[in-house]
């Protein structure tokens, strides 16, 4: 049991170096392992305040953004209040010329009509005279000829009786 004994001592001489290594293993390993969560919380610290810088930078520019939008939205609300007024002003003004150019049309449509009126007036006047003064030509020509019919026979009549106070000499005619 001697060799048992020893067998057992080299056990636990064996096992107890295995521990002490297992340990000293441990203990390095532990010590890597504090070593890269000491290096990864200085890592997350370092990234943690810059990225607050970053995301304060960013709200800053996104409260700006929202700032500048809001005016542009607020300027484009009063504007297109503004276009709006005047689109109905437009309309309103629009609808009261409406009402002028149709009395308009009506007022000149009525003079067109009596001007038509008027020409075809004139135009059956023009016509009239036309043949009025035709008419009087045909007159006047028949005038002259039955005025100048009436001069011959006048004067064949006075010559004829200034023939008669006169005795002929010549030859009568049969």
């Amino acid at each position: 049991t001697q060799s048992n004994q020893m067998e057992m001592e080299s056990i636990r001489q064996e096992m107890k170096e295995n521990m002490e290594q297992a340990e000293a293993e441990h203990l390095a390993k532990g010590k890597r392992l504090q070593d890269r969560i000491d290096q990864l919380s200085q890592e997350m610290v370092r990234l943690r305040d810059e990225h607050r810088e970053k995301e304060a930078a960013l709200r800053k520019k996104k409260e700006k953004h929202e700032h500048d939008l809001a005016a542009q939205i607020k300027t484009y609300d009063t504007d297109m209040a503004a276009k709006q007024t005047e689109t109905l002003e437009l309309m309103e003004l629009m609808k009261e010329e409406k009402g002028e150019l149709d009395q308009l049309e009506e007022y000149f449509d009525k003079i067109d009509k009596n001007q038509a009126q008027k020409n075809e007036e004139e135009r059956i006047l023009t016509e009239f005279k036309r043949r009025l003064d035709a008419a009087r030509g045909v007159l006047d020509t028949a005038a002259t000829k039955v005025q100048a019919r009436a001069r011959g026979v006048a004067e064949r009549a006075r010559l004829a009786g200034s023939k008669k106070g006169k005795k002929k000499k010549g030859k009568k005619k049969k």
